[in-house]
């Protein structure tokens, strides 16, 4: 099957991506409900998670940045926490510090 497709996981999980030969290739968009509601972006290459790849902690307080080869960290790793937040309305700054 070629093409968008969206495979619901065993674990509750859910992966959003494109296929090419049966095996995912491109971008994919994952959420894992087991993992604390883990967010993950990678990219597929045949089937391999290759490439950059974006992980986000269910409370959306951590963010990982890195890159794979063949399913493994490969390099520089950054890791992000988050220090505050801000909310915006068309342009401007309601509230400076939620």
């Amino acid at each position: 099957m070629d093409g968008y497709c969206e495979i619901t996981l065993p674990n509750g999980g859910i992966q959003r991506g494109c296929n090419k030969d049966g095996k995912m290739h491109g971008p994919v968009y994952a959420i894992y409900p087991d993992l604390n509601n883990l967010i993950q972006f990678y990219l597929c290459n045949n089937g391999d998670q290759t490439g950059h790849y974006m992980n986000i902690n269910g409370e959306r307080t951590h963010m990982t940045f890195g890159q794979l080869v063949q399913g493994k960290r490969h390099g520089e790793m950054r890791i992000f926490t988050l220090n505050r937040r801000e909310m915006y309305l068309n342009g401007q700054c309601t509230n400076p510090n939620l």
